[in-house]
């Protein structure tokens, strides 16, 4: 392009600028420079060179009124210096672009950045105390050793951008796209990752000290990353690598965790209920008493994968000696299994129906609490019956004829029709129940 005016910037973005049929991927400045000493703006121009503040930065904007007349942005700053800058005034600069600046080390308080477009820039080192970024655009931006403190960076798109060693302090990065970012030896300090999308992200040494909410983190690394005690409620781990890590205490309760690898991942203390664990890797991990599994999230198109995650939990549960643990994954197994019966065949499938009576009578031959709650419903109506038939002459004897037809026979056929059945019911299944009870508490143990 032609040589502007010497009292003009100038500055061409990219540097290697060539007209095209981009105009949105590129610019030229024609404000003014900030004095007769230097040929760029107080945006262009080198720091050494030219005292830059807040007051000083806005004043070289564009006017109110030209910017709402302009679109896709209101200011087009590309390729500014900011290096070393500290702004501690407010600076507003919603929906500008800043594209590939240059704003290493450059300390920044207060301020509103909303929907602005930063793709690119270097910002090393910098510093940002209570600014709003949502909405912005960081796309392949470089935030190596950053301090972020108080920042709102809620659907920021931090995609492939270079953020390790940086310092979250009580950061926003709810609804926040953090695809394939490095956030090596990154350190998160009260941070709200809400819904925030990790996959593919670098997480390798990252510290996390609380609630990653519902986060993606597919195919995150979380390579020597320290996760114990750390909230994982909801958050997406499909398909990820998670072998040989420390979860100890931490909450996964309701996490997808569908085709992770875990193997010889400690989970002692964890919380997987309601966790999605289909076709997911659990070979070799640790659990211990503290572990917690009450149900895993079953998907009605793919019950048998649900069904095999409970059966390989039986068996890690089972293999550390947590037989009550195992015992309940056990089963969770048979109800999956029967409601898959249901699915494929309807309410009259023959093996759905038949597992009907072993789940309501005796917990699948394993839950003693099924059959004594059905053996005390038993015993209160029949006694109910006797005291009010007047069988014996006082309660305490209806109670005690009571408790000799439920478990041997009673002394003496009572007297009216309905009471005579109720007793043959009651001893009938008295003596079921108890033979029951012998077979669960023996099928208890096995596993």
């Amino acid at each position: 392009m032609g040589t502007p005016p010497s009292d003009r910037c100038g500055y061409t973005w990219p540097e290697d600028y060539e007209v095209s049929d981009s105009p949105d991927q590129q610019s030229c400045c024609w404000r003014e420079t900030a004095s007769n000493k230097v040929d760029r703006c107080i945006w262009h121009a080198d720091p050494d060179k030219v005292e830059k503040s807040a007051e000083a930065l806005k004043s070289a904007c564009t006017p109110s009124e030209t910017r709402e007349k302009t679109s896709p942005y209101v200011e087009l700053l590309d390729g500014a210096n900011l290096q070393g800058v500290d702004i501690s005034d407010d600076l507003s600069l919603e929906n500008v672009a800043m594209r590939q600046s240059h704003a290493s080390n450059v300390s920044i308080s207060g301020g509103e950045f909303h929907e602005a477009d930063f793709g690119g820039t270097d910002f090393e080192g910098a510093e940002f105390t209570n600014a709003d970024f949502s909405s912005a655009n960081f796309k392949e931006t470089i935030f190596i050793n950053a301090d972020l403190n108080n920042v709102d960076l809620a659907a920021a798109d931090l995609t492939n951008s270079d953020l390790s060693n940086i310092h979250f302090d009580t950061v926003n990065l709810g609804t926040a796209t953090l695809t394939n970012a490095n956030l090596t030896n990154a350190k998160l300090t009260k941070v709200n990752l809400g819904t925030a999308t990790l996959a593919n992200a670098d997480l390798t040494d990252a510290e996390f000290d609380a609630y990653l909410g519902t986060a993606t983190l597919t195919d995150a690394n979380f390579a020597n990353t320290d996760l114990s005690n750390v909230n994982l409620n909801g958050a997406n781990l499909s398909e990820t690598d998670l072998s040989n890590q420390d979860f100890s205490g931490t909450n996964l309760s309701g996490s997808n965790l569908r085709k992770a690898n875990l193997s010889n991942a400690n989970l002692a203390g964890s919380n997987l209920s309601k966790s999605d664990l289909r076709e997911a890797n659990i070979e070799d991990i640790s659990v211990d008493g503290r572990t917690t599994c009450k149900r895993l999230d079953k998907d009605s198109r793919d019950l048998d994968s649900t069904a095999r995650a409970c059966h390989n939990l039986k068996t890690v549960f089972s293999d550390h000696g947590l037989v009550g643990k195992a015992r309940n994954m056990y089963v969770q197994e048979r109800r999956i299994r029967s409601l898959e019966a249901k699915m494929s065949d309807g309410w009259f499938n023959r093996r759905y129906l038949g597992s009907l009576p072993s789940r309501i009578f005796t917990g699948y031959g394993v839950q003693i609490g099924n059959l004594v709650g059905w053996m005390i419903l038993l015993f209160v109506i029949s006694t109910g019956v006797y005291v009010n038939a007047g069988v014996e002459s006082s309660f305490s004897e209806n109670v005690s004829y009571s408790v000799l037809a439920f478990t041997v026979a009673p002394p003496r056929v009572p007297s009216g029709t309905t009471t005579q059945v109720v007793m043959m019911i009651e001893t009938f299944f008295g003596t079921l129940s108890i033979v029951l009870m012998g077979y669960i508490l023996g099928n208890r143990e096995r596993f």
